[in-house]
């Protein structure tokens, strides 16, 4: 129960989050696939993994819902890192006792690297093989000590189903076989377990259907140099309580210079410190197993992937190495204390180490939580952006959907270790849109996705734009052959996905206008309506002819006192429709959204006109160049 309630302390609010990176596509990939085929064979479409259990859950969440409930899978994955914690408390407290292995649990609860597992719910398959693994240990343990079959065959059963769930599992033959040859070298068991055949058949089943019978995509080449930089990436993760000081203990200029130096140096630095204090604390034994732990974990990962295209952007790769992560040092406040505390000599670098290691780590436990906070951020403005594409999907079934300036992925322009990315991806470009749709309203629709002069820097987060740049005459195109437009619109009081308005080739009617400008466009409607902290103005323009220039629509909004609260000067639909681009016939409902600065009270009113490009001079307008719109 503890540990669920510090999971959901830490990602509780990612049970209300949306789809992310890969998650829209896998599911709906499972569609394609009978629960047979899920079982015995990788996701159509080049899928390179053999992970049938959540590929079955998923399925059978929509075929059970009609609908892939987010809130359901997104509490699976934070369930089983809970469980995951749970268990390594337990297998912990055998060699330490229940109160030293509580803070490698903490630990390994709040492993930062863990975050994408975690909230990414098309990454489940790691909080759901880890705890099963780790099961499987608790469960050989317990049946060995007791002699009890039934434990030993709840383990098997776990091994084949952990191996069913992620290919990591397959650090769980090696590890109860390493158990059961310890057993029998020192005198604890007369011979190895026959149960023991259960779990390595199952292995070496799998590894020949991996290997042998799956087909696999031909993937991008592993070279050396890919092997250094992930076993240095896999190092600065072990490492991570030292690695993340040198974010600001070392000058950017000197880290960005020389990643490499610093974290090799400063991680070989911390590994071997702490194994020095393990030692000290008579539990080197300890502290070796946990490395040896982290190390097997990380492997196929640091051999298998390339870095530039996978693991770079990866941290979620060492979610099977964070037990052995957070036991190596979890436990070295109880190394300080035996080597401290229980009668050794007193020495003063001993003193200071007792008192030094622990307020180091609850100040790098603190540092955790801090990054899960700030990435839990992040991913609630990237899951309003995944239900604003949902929403808008919805809205028009069957059509076609042209969004602009969606982000790909959140990010800061420094991240606290110096090797890797540590941002969340939103949807990434690989992924069409369309299959967000499809995974959240269950609506097939045409989705593209351009950019236009999208603000990547501008927001309080770096984000990269989701597909190719497009231009105004690109977009009224579009506009002209029947897409709906949805715009991502970056405002200071959050992030927004919204349809701007609407283009009607032929719309306008015969109607008495409030004011027409240069001759060429009438204003027939304007209406502004507050809404919270936001001014929702709503315009409808009719083409009389061509305006023939470049201008843009200039909104003021002013107080009671005729102070000026907010402004925007713009194209119509959030800056996507050019005025110049009109033709004669058109009509034009174009939808602003104003924000206000807090403490805003009393009446608005906002005045409209419209203003030359070239100059910023108002064009001339009938019966007069400035439009007042009350805002109640």
């Amino acid at each position: 129960m503890a540990c669920l309630l510090v999971t959901l302390a830490l990602y509780g609010r990612a049970l209300g989050f949306s789809f992310f990176l890969d998650d829209a596509y896998d599911t709906t990939r499972t569609q394609e696939r009978s629960y047979w085929q899920l079982l015995t064979q990788p996701l159509p479409n080049g899928y390179p993994y053999f992970r049938p259990i959540p590929f079955v859950l998923w399925k059978a969440t929509f075929d059970l819902l009609g609908r892939y409930d987010t809130v359901l899978l997104h509490g699976v994955s934070l369930l089983g890192h809970a469980l995951a914690g749970w268990c390594v408390v337990l297998l912990l407290r055998r060699a330490v006792g229940w109160r030293w292995a509580l803070l490698p649990g903490a630990f390994f609860l709040a492993f930062p690297w863990s975050y994408q597992a975690v909230t990414i719910f098309g990454a489940m398959c790691h909080p759901l093989s880890l705890p099963q693994v780790l099961g499987a240990l608790v469960c050989w343990l317990r049946g060995r000590e007791r002699g009890s079959a039934g434990w030993l065959a709840a383990a098997g059963v776990l091994a084949v189903t952990a191996l069913l769930t992620h290919e990591s599992a397959v650090l769980l033959g090696p590890a109860l076989l390493a158990i059961e040859l310890w057993r029998w070298r020192s005198g604890r068991a007369r011979r190895p377990s026959a149960w023991l055949l259960l779990p390595l058949l199952a292995e070496a089943g799998y590894l020949l259907v991996w290997f042998v019978v799956l087909p696999k995509p031909r993937g991008d080449h592993v070279v050396l140099r890919d092997v250094l930089w992930n076993s240095v990436f896999g190092l600065e993760g072990v490492a991570f309580p030292v690695t993340r000081q040198l974010s600001w203990l070392v000058p950017p200029a000197a880290l960005e210079a020389h990643p490499l130096r610093w974290v090799v140096g400063t991680g070989l630095a911390g590994v071997l410190a702490g194994l020095l204090l393990h030692r000290t604390g008579r539990q080197g034994w300890l502290g070796l197993l946990a490395l040896a732990w982290a190390a097997v974990a990380f492997a196929p990962a640091a051999t298998r992937l390339t870095f530039p295209g996978y693991v770079v952007n990866s941290p979620r790769l060492l979610y099977a190495a964070s037990p052995g992560i957070a036991a190596f040092w979890g436990l070295l406040p109880r190394a300080v204390w035996r080597a401290w505390g229980e009668g050794v000599a007193v020495t003063r670098w001993r003193h200071a180490a007792a008192v030094t290691v622990p307020l180091a780590l609850a100040a790098v436990l603190v540092q955790s939580v801090q990054f899960i906070a700030m990435r839990t951020d992040w991913f609630a403005a990237a899951s309003t952006v995944a239900e604003g594409i949902i929403r808008l999907g919805a809205a028009h079934p069957g059509g076609q959907l042209l969004l602009v300036n969606v982000p790909a992925w959140f990010a800061r322009d420094r991240y606290e270790w110096p090797i890797g990315r540590f941002g969340v991806q939103v949807e990434p470009e690989y992924v069409g849109l369309e299959r967000v749709v499809l995974a959240g309203a269950n609506v097939r629709a045409t989705v593209e996705s351009r950019s236009l002069a999208p603000p990547v820097h501008a927001w309080r987060l770096t984000f990269g734009p989701h597909g190719e740049p497009i231009d105004h005459q690109a977009i009224d195109q579009r506009l002209r052959a029947g897409f709906a437009l949805g715009v991502t619109e970056f405002l200071p009081d959050g992030i927004v996905v919204r349809e701007p308005g609407r283009l009607l080739p032929g719309g306008a009617t015969a109607a008495t206008p409030l004011a027409t400008f240069a001759d060429a466009l009438e204003l027939a409607e304007a209406t502004a309506q507050r809404t919270g902290s936001r001014l929702v103005v709503q315009l409808r323009w009719q083409v009389r002819q061509p305006l023939g220039r470049d201008a843009m629509i200039w909104l003021r909004v002013r107080d009671a006192a005729g102070r000026i609260v907010a402004e925007r000067r713009d194209y119509a639909l959030a800056g996507m429709s050019a005025p110049r681009l009109w033709q004669p016939g058109d009509a034009v409902e174009d939808w602003w959204l104003l924000p206000l600065p807090a403490g805003t009270v009393g009446q608005l009113q906002v005045e409209l006109q419209l203003v030359a490009t070239a100059d910023w001079h108002p064009l001339p307008g009938t019966p007069r160049p400035v439009v007042m719109l009350p805002a109640p």
